[in-house]
């Protein structure tokens, strides 16, 4: 079991809006999407998320500092808007987080650092001089940073009693439900499903260690079930456009792909320096954000509100189930989908 923490963490982000207009909204739908950081964290906060208000921005900004657990700050090139004393909104934040002794993660965005303006060349140097702070160059490498930060911090507090889902033990697990070479763990599920249901299964002799030179192939037979059927026309299109560019914003490679009514498949390459739920979890959340975005009128025809369902189903390519089989299977039900969508 998983202690959870007393009180969910609120984290606020800090950087140049203008800057980082898509990543912060990425980071964020990260932040709350994931299978692990959701639960121990209660709020993100964006400042351009906040309605008009008859209040000053810096008295604001600096009040949700104030209440925030852990200030996250990204330094990129610019340094921003200058106020009557030469200071930016960014700099302000990360000197008040420094004042009341909050929990302080700095990501320096890019390596050239003769590119900054000389005033975020400063701040960064202020930054270096006070913390350990991390470089990182794209989305991914970002996410990858902040994951592994936040739980090194939820570890320090004992939030976290059981390790990583990649290496946990599998309470309940019996020789009859491992076979030979291919050990079966459940993905994304609350409890074992009726009927036994959906597994992850990892194939006789395949690769399992974390460096990032190996890559997993994992059909994704995923079904991440949908709340209704609203994967049509302009939106099911772009679904799969949003799919595309996540997986190649985070290195991985889609084989092949189907977007349905109400689920999708997807069959998916990526390193195995990600775990399988962690990179549900980017693909969900990222592609929920964007899509509220862009179609706002959607949410009103969800159930609950919910683009993605929590659960989905991950299997990886074995002597039985092969590549040509998944690739037939995906292509087949696109097939149908399309004979079906004709009738509507």
């Amino acid at each position: 079991m998983t202690r959870m923490a007393a009180t969910r963490l609120k984290i606020f982000i800090s950087s140049v809006q203008k800057e980082f207009a898509q990543v912060r909204r990425d980071l964020k739908a990260f932040l709350l999407g994931d299978a692990v950081l959701h639960r121990f964290i209660g709020e993100v906060f964006l400042f351009e998320d906040l309605p008009a208000k008859d209040r000053r921005a810096d008295e604001v900004y600096l009040e949700e500092v104030e209440r925030c657990d852990i200030y996250l700050g990204l330094f990129g090139f610019e340094y921003g808007y200058e106020d009557e004393n030469g200071v930016s909104p960014t700099e302000h934040e990360y000197n008040h987080a420094t004042r009341r002794k909050k929990t302080r993660l700095i990501y320096v965005w890019g390596t050239d650092d003769k590119k900054r303006t000389p005033k975020m060349r400063q701040l960064v140097s202020k930054a270096s001089g006070q913390l350990i702070r991390r470089r990182v160059d794209d989305v991914s490498a970002l996410t990858s940073e902040v994951y592994a930060s936040l739980v090194d911090h939820l570890d320090g507090m004992g939030a976290l009693r059981v390790p990583p889902f990649d290496t946990s033990a599998c309470d309940g697990a019996t020789l009859t439900r491992i076979g030979l070479g291919c050990p079966a763990l459940w993905a994304g599920r609350k409890s074992p499903p009726a009927g036994g249901g959906p597994v992850i299964q990892v194939p006789h002799g395949s690769q399992t260690n974390q460096s990032c030179g190996l890559r997993y192939k994992i059909p994704f037979g995923v079904d991440a079930q949908i709340s209704k059927w609203v994967l049509r026309g302009d939106l099911r299109r772009r679904v799969e456009e949003l799919f595309e560019e996540i997986a190649q914003d985070f290195g991985f490679e889609i084989d092949t792909m189907e977007v349905a009514v109400d689920h999708v498949h997807i069959f998916l390459d990526f390193p195995p320096c990600y775990a399988i739920a962690k990179v549900m979890g980017i693909l969900k959340s990222i592609s929920a954000s964007r899509v509220f975005e862009e179609f706002p009128e959607i949410k009103k025809q969800l159930w609950s509100g919910e683009l993605w369902e929590d659960g989905y189903f991950a299997r990886t390519v074995g002597d039985h189930v092969t590549a040509e089989v998944i690739r037939r299977y995906i292509r087949h039900h696109k097939q149908e989908q399309g004979r079906q969508l004709k009738l509507f």
